[in-house]
């Protein structure tokens, strides 16, 4: 890149138009306001999620009586199907765990890593215990497996036996709520305007997670972290370049036919990077609105290539990019992810969840499509550009959408 392009990128950064972002507040640990229900983006519950059900929860935990979420996925997978597990235990009337008891000729079983292991190590419930192991649950050992062999789970009834729920790629919250008596069951459960929400999904996320100790840890240790808003949201651009599966780690033996994804990107990575940075750039708006303020987002890049965060930390100079090597727990069987793959997995999704601005590719992933629900349970201030296969040059294209 020549000298002047460079000048260019850093005058952009510096977001001439506005303010800095200011100082990231120093009461981050304090999470008891910013997580859970109510949110600012989510119909109001009913009053018996809110405070009867945390009691029965813990009381239907503590008998054993459990249903284990059985999913081995990579993390947006995993996420995407938790709110329907949610779901499916308060059909069957269970406490929902995320350990699962693994089995021989469980497909989980050849890997090393799995979600359900490390999941509460880096997320505690909201209003709900999700972690434990089986040393808690000794009814567990006789679990029955729930599987989902169509697109729809029949009518569920409570179990007087804990349960593995086997679920799958399938496994979204309209798949629990299809059938005409579960539905109205959950309606009641959760209430009718919160259960027909536009993001169902979301507000159960935002139900069941609150960042454990160790997330909140290394978010505060970030280099170049965005300060924090409403609702803990962030002052941020967050960029997610899935390159693909044929990009993640160090490997040298990536076939051409591997997935690969984010074809803006390949195709001319500067240009993305330009409009990475005309994002970060307040816009008017109305009376009240953010915009108003002049705020100058904080650009954040997430990525499964080491090269795409290497492009990025040469062309600013204030870009908050997680440390480490992203990996994939698909990819690593036979072995385990050490500490730093798995912080890096975490904080990379969690500052997706939190961004105020999403920039994303049309042929994305159900990593950053999760974080983007979670976030608009809480923030629905929150705005996403959507970069397709090919990025044009009108630069309002790349420019903050105006409060409507």
């Amino acid at each position: 890149i020549s000298p002047a392009a460079l000048g260019e990128l850093h005058a952009l950064e510096r977001c001439a138009g506005g303010r800095a972002d200011g100082a990231f507040p120093a009461n981050t640990s304090d999470v008891t306001a910013t997580w859970g229900l109510p949110a600012r983006g989510c119909p109001a519950p009913s009053l018996e999620l809110l405070s009867a059900y945390p009691r029965q929860h813990a009381l239907l935990r503590a008998q054993g009586r459990v249903m284990q979420y059985c999913y081995h996925a990579p993390l947006g997978n995993y996420m995407e199907a938790l709110p329907t597990a949610f779901l499916l235990s308060l059909l069957l009337d269970l406490a929902l765990v995320v350990h699962c008891d693994v089995r021989k000729g469980d497909h989980m079983a050849q890997f090393k890593t799995r979600m359900g292991d490390i999941f509460p190590r880096y997320f505690a419930g909201s209003h709900i215990d999700l972690g434990g192991s089986s040393a808690f649950y000794p009814l567990a050992a006789n679990a029955t497996d729930l599987r989902q062999d169509s697109e729809m789970f029949g009518e569920l009834a409570p179990s007087l036996t804990a349960v593995r729920a086997l679920l799958n790629i399938r496994a979204q919250t309209g798949s629990a709520l299809g059938n005409p008596a579960n539905r109205r069951r959950l309606r009641e459960a959760l209430g009718a305007k919160f259960a027909d929400g536009p993001n169902l999904d979301g507000c159960l996320l935002r139900y069941l997670l609150a960042p454990a100790p160790r997330l909140v840890s290394i978010f505060e240790r970030l280099s170049n972290r965005p300060a924090e808003g409403a609702g803990g949201s962030l002052s941020a651009v967050a960029m997610h370049v899935r390159l693909g599966d044929r990009f993640l780690g160090t490997r040298t033996d990536r076939r051409p036919d591997e997935d690969s994804r984010s074809v803006a990107y390949q195709r001319d990575p500067l240009r993305v990077m330009r409009c990475l940075l005309r994002s970060l750039q307040p816009v008017g708006g109305g009376a009240g609105a953010v915009w108003d303020r002049g705020v100058c987002l904080r650009a954040v890049v997430i990525s499964d290539s080491g090269w795409v965060e290497k492009c990025a930390q040469r062309l600013m100079k204030k870009v908050a990019i997680t440390p480490g090597v992203a990996l994939h727990p698909h990819k690593s069987a036979g072995r385990k992810l050490a500490d730093v793959a798995l912080d890096k997995l975490m904080l990379d999704w969690w500052l997706l969840a939190r961004s105020r601005g999403l920039l994303t590719f049309v042929d994305g992933s159900s990593f950053s499509r999760m974080a983007a629900r979670f976030r608009d349970a809480g923030d629905p201030g929150g705005w996403r550009l959507q970069i397709g296969r090919e990025l044009g040059d009108d630069p309002n294209v790349c420019a903050q959408p105006r409060p409507g």
